[in-house]
């Protein structure tokens, strides 16, 4: 999906893409730290708009942050590019097996791929999806 298009289809969305930290998996955050080279990654609560570009060797993987404290919020997953690993997002340990993420992962094992979830405070939902 184009940038153009991926636009479009959120136009409908008040989704604070540009305004929310930026973590960049297996590279490097705003500040130039990296996060993982592979492995899995804890996010924290403000990290909602996370760009994937596995071009290290070794799978990863994105634990969200518990339901209780992302209440209200929605997070962008986005595959920048990818090399030869996927990237899989998983429910927080403390979390109920419920919604989207409940008792399955979701993987991005494409470039492009791309998945927007909100939080009702007990699980995460699919908002938007492409790829997946």
């Amino acid at each position: 999906m184009s940038n153009e298009s991926f636009r479009r289809a959120m136009e409908g969305y008040q989704v604070p893409i540009k305004t929310t930290p930026t973590i960049d998996v297996g590279v490097t955050d705003l500040y130039g730290t990296l996060l993982e080279s592979a492995g899995t990654y804890q996010l924290h609560p403000s990290q909602r708009h996370v760009k994937c570009a596995t071009t290290n060797t070794g799978a990863y993987t994105i634990a969200m942050p518990t339901a209780a404290e992302c209440e209200g919020e929605i997070f962008c997953i986005y595959m920048v590019a990818r090399d030869t690993v996927d990237v899989t997002l998983t429910d927080h340990a403390d979390d109920t097996a419920v919604g989207d993420l409940g008792g399955a992962d979701i993987t991005l094992n494409l470039a492009a791929d791309c998945v927007i979830l909100y939080c009702d405070g007990i699980s995460w939902r699919t908002l938007y999806s492409t790829g997946i």
